[in-house]
């Protein structure tokens, strides 16, 4: 807020998103060295975070990027797990509540993967043991539904009274297939479902295996916990695909947890998969430095291992930037709002000729629900950071059910009658047309509409006070 009051939004956003980033690799420092990773294993672990791919290549869900608050939720189930007692209880309350505040769509991606990382560690228990887990679980769980509770009561009764929901066909366009997860070539650009995976590296895949394998006796109910987190979040991240006949395994679940049923994109399951991938392989880098240690120790005493040591090194360099830099950040970002000096004519138009309360129809609306398909909505949106008027169909995940039948009618190359009817019940004054894109005629609703302004791509339609009544024939 400081930063809104003495400067502007975009530098909020970017303060917000920096810190953020700073606040994951501080996070994932913190994770590895509770689980016992050397202090620069656990550094070159926290920067991967930092970079984590799909939360740098989703930076336009701002809310996706902070993750240091499932870092410090895993962090607090694993010290309940070692030591339950009333402060740990505490912090495991207080961390789920922060993520919940943070993101609750990665806080209800982690209620749904919780069960099954909390059977994983529920294993390494006697019956006593489990017994006080099981409590001090429940405890926690009680603390963070006095606090946020009501917050998400009020959520659900808002969601409830708007009627929303998805339908399974547009959850299974923003649904992972076996595709997205097949490895990619090394130091290569990362991109969700696009071609490339959504692995965060084969060779970070492979440290991570390493780690699991090396460290079995050591850490096994930490690299058992990890590995439930990933498995699980690969899984879940397949939504809609994952059917047999009828039968649809994210159905099953979303009827389950009603909270589901209002998810567009499983594939963002994604982010809780590299999460585990890096972590583990963060322990991958440091059992290479622990060895590398011992010989050299070796190597003190023994003439015959002098020639190794020259070699460890760079392969615990050569590890650690693997582990950082396999899937490098993207280069491009965000594309910035237009400039208000630049601002079409028809912009102006608008501008000039309505009031700041007048909405307008921008046409196309998006055809499906594919991302790549709401960029139509997202390119209209940023007009609107110049004609400062409400649009109808802006981007968001959250649209009242009335928009969404509303937009099934103008997808239509003919409009029902009572569309106009809708359309100035929400104060709609101009209809936009992209005359490249646009595919409705819109000179047969003559008796509804009037051509107000025509430029080289655009036109600018306006909306009858009233409908026109035909002139009765002689």
């Amino acid at each position: 807020a400081p930063v809104v009051w003495l400067n502007s939004l975009p530098a909020a956003y970017n303060t917000y998103l920096f810190l953020a980033i700073i606040l994951n690799c501080s996070c994932g420092y913190m994770f590895l060295r509770q689980t016992r990773c050397s202090i620069l294993p656990a550094l070159f672990g926290g920067l991967a975070i930092g970079l984590h791919p799909l939360a740098l290549s989703n930076l336009e869900a701002i809310q996706l990027v902070p993750l240091w608050g499932i870092l410090l939720t895993l962090g607090s189930i694993l010290r309940l797990h070692q030591t339950p007692n009333a402060k740990s209880t505490v912090m495991l309350a207080a961390s789920f509540i922060i993520t919940v505040m943070l993101c609750i769509h990665h806080a209800l991606f982690l209620a749904l993967l919780l069960p099954v990382c909390l059977a994983t560690l529920s294993i390494h228990n006697t019956k006593k043991q489990r017994h006080r887990f099981a409590v001090a679980l429940a405890i926690a769980a009680l603390l963070c539904t006095i606090c946020i509770g009501p917050f998400l009561w009020q959520m659900h009764q808002a969601h409830n009274q708007e009627g929303f929901d998805r339908s399974l066909d547009s959850v299974r366009v923003l649904s992972a297939s076996w595709r997205d997860w097949t490895p990619s070539a090394c130091f290569v650009s990362f991109e969700n479902l696009t071609g490339k995976t959504l692995l965060p590296g084969w060779l970070r895949l492979c440290l991570a295996v390493a780690a699991i394998l090396l460290t079995q006796k050591r850490r096994r109910a930490t690299n058992h916990f990890l590995v439930g987190l990933t498995v699980c979040s690969i899984l879940f991240s397949f939504g809609a695909n994952i059917a047999i006949g009828d039968w649809s395994l994210w159905e099953s679940v979303s009827s389950f947890l009603s909270p589901l049923s209002r998810v567009r994109s499983p594939y963002r399951f994604a982010y809780f998969a590299q999460l585990g991938v890096l972590l583990l392989a963060a322990h991958g880098v440091n059992e290479l430095f622990r060895r590398r240690q011992v010989l050299l120790n070796l190597a003190q005493r023994n003439r015959k291992f002098a020639k190794w040591k020259f070699l460890v090194t760079p392969a615990c360099a050569l590890a650690s930037i693997i582990l950082c830099f396999e899937v490098p950040p993207p280069k491009n970002f965000l594309s910035h709002p237009p400039l208000q000096i630049h601002s079409p004519a028809w912009v102006e138009f608008v501008k000039t000729n309505s009031e700041p309360t007048d909405s307008l129809l921008c046409l196309p609306v998006c055809r499906d629900a594919s991302e790549w398909s709401h960029e139509t909505s997202t390119r209209w949106m940023l007009y609107g950071v110049q004609h400062q008027r409400p649009i109808l169909n802006g981007y968001s995940g959250f649209a009242p059910k009335t928009w969404i039948k509303l937009r099934k009618e103008l997808r239509k190359s003919k409009w029902p009658p009572d569309v106009f009817s809708q359309l100035r019940e929400k104060r709609t004054k101009f209809i936009v047309v992209n005359k490249d894109t646009n595919r409705v005629n819109l000179q047969q609703y003559t008796d509804e509409l009037k051509q107000v302004a025509d430029y080289d791509r655009f036109s600018v339609w306006q909306l009858t006070s009233k409908p026109v009544q035909p002139h009765p024939e002689p």
